[in-house]
């Protein structure tokens, strides 16, 4: 897990000096050098989504699967390891696939998907899969899908990003309409006349352990907000939209930014 790769400010000379970086390309045996989404399930294997379909990791072997194994074609852009073991797969225009006791399931539109392309996974508290496409969001539940009353709002739009915090609030950022909470049945915005228009084109969101809230907004921004406070850090552009699409904390508070063109950005102290 990321966790065991953190070095804690406790641990013993020994302890850290055993950390070790590895990196595995097609040589040792990866199926693609393109890696488009990571998960891990209950099991403790590793997953990885490519331009053609998955691999499974055991540490050692990579394992392929793809059509011939069940999955659909396209590219494999979400993964999500769920609280049962299960392990669900988002595509780029080929459903959603669910990969549950050594059998691949797809779904699609026609079982009651807003669109083919999936672009955001989350599980909730009760154990209810959140489901981000590109045309509005749906719920798994029961062995089928839902559609939130409160979710009508987003029909048609884009979700692109879904975030469960430590209170187990599911936060949500869809195109054109912004950053919302949910909470007892209903989505509340983030609001400030400050970063409106920013909010407008939200790429990803995350609660940190301080219950700041960071989210990645427009072409080159990574905003901040604690208390009643807003922060605002841009990221330099070279190319014409350097912006972030992941964020993720370490245990330390320490918090990482991915852009998909200008590297990776740390935000310390």
């Amino acid at each position: 897990s990321f966790n065991d790769c953190i070095s804690s400010e406790n641990a013993a000379p020994s302890e850290t000096a055993r950390l070790t970086s590895q990196i595995w390309q097609r040589e040792q045996g990866l199926p693609q050098n393109s890696v488009r989404a990571l998960a891990q399930t209950r099991d403790g294997y590793i997953w990885i989504g490519n331009d053609d379909g998955l691999a499974r990791f055991d540490g050692v072997r990579f394992v392929p699967f793809g059509m011939r194994d069940g999955l659909p074609g396209g590219p494999v852009s979400k993964l999500f390891g769920d609280s049962r073991g299960a392990l669900w797969i988002g595509t780029i225009g080929a459903g959603l696939t669910c990969h549950d006791a050594g059998r691949f399931t797809t779904y699609t539109i026609r079982d009651g998907l807003p669109s083919d392309t999936i672009t955001a996974l989350a599980e909730d508290s009760d154990g209810r899969l959140w489901i981000g496409t590109e045309a509005g969001l749906a719920i798994w539940e029961n062995g089928h899908f839902n559609s939130l009353a409160a979710a009508g709002q987003f029909r048609g739009k884009a979700i692109r990003s879904l975030f469960k915090d430590q209170r187990g609030t599911i936060w949500l950022g869809a195109r054109d309409a912004g950053i919302f909470h949910f909470l007892g049945g209903k989505f509340f915005p983030v609001t400030d006349p400050s970063v409106e228009e920013l909010l407008k084109d939200p790429h990803c969101v995350l609660v940190d352990q301080s219950l700041r809230i960071w989210i990645s907004a427009g072409d080159d921004f990574v905003l901040c907000h604690e208390g009643d406070q807003w922060r605002h850090y841009r990221i330099p552009r070279h190319l014409a939209r350097p912006y972030v699409n992941t964020l993720v904390e370490e245990p330390d508070g320490t918090v990482w930014a991915g852009s998909v063109s200008e590297g990776l950005f740390q935000f310390k102290n």
